[in-house]
């Protein structure tokens, strides 16, 4: 089993690394509303949802979760004007076996296990056997072999990857990558900028 898993890093970080390249001129694009990987924080009942997508080995990724999220958590998420829904875009094979491992997780475990890794891939990311690796480093995982299988699938990998490949064709580039209601935001973006946007698709939404 963990001879598969590693099959499926090597045949799907070349695809990724191959098929992750933005596509010009599509800031206006506006990603599905949810896909079986997604990782939500927040009420499903919230009027705006802001879509980011990143990479589990991003150290910019982990400082906005770190230092960033928990205010615009508090001003948005918490207050139910909004919610996030996180998307994989794994930058290497590393980010990769994290985004399956994640993915083969319970939906209610997944927000707790992506914090974490963020946190901890300075540790998990070096290893050789990612897979066990990884499944260790995710909070409530006793035993790393009851995710090894889920994680060789072949519908886990198509999980994580069509929506990366989908989310590269449209404009989609390096990590964090943020959209509101069509809007895009790369890079660490401020707590107050995503909610700009979260406030005014809201009253946009009020007027009509």
């Amino acid at each position: 089993m963990y001879k598969s898993v590693r099959g499926v890093l090597v045949v799907a970080a070349f695809a990724v690394g191959a098929a992750l390249a933005p596509a010009a001129g599509a800031s206006q694009w506006r990603p599905p509303e949810s896909l079986p990987g997604d990782v939500v924080i927040g009420s499903k009942d919230a009027p705006v949802t802001v879509f980011e997508y990143a990479s589990l080995t991003c150290p910019h990724c982990a400082r906005f979760h770190s230092n960033i999220l928990p205010a615009f958590k508090k001003d948005w998420i918490d207050t139910g004007k909004a919610r996030v829904v996180f998307r994989h875009f794994p930058l290497d094979k590393a980010a990769l076996a994290g985004a399956l491992a994640v993915t083969c997780l319970p939906a209610e475990q997944r927000p707790a296990a992506v914090a974490k890794l963020l946190e901890t891939a300075s540790s998990w990311a070096k290893e050789e056997d990612i897979g066990t690796a990884v499944t260790k480093a995710i909070p409530g995982v006793s035993d790393p072999m009851t995710l090894i299988p889920c994680m060789s699938s072949q519908e886990t990998t198509k999980a994580v990857i069509e929506p990366a490949f989908e989310a590269s064709k449209n404009g989609v580039g390096g990590t964090p990558f943020f959209i509101v209601n069509g809007t895009s935001v790369q890079g660490t973006a401020p707590a107050a900028r995503l909610g700009e946007l979260v406030d005014a698709t809201i009253k946009g939404d009020f007027a009509r």
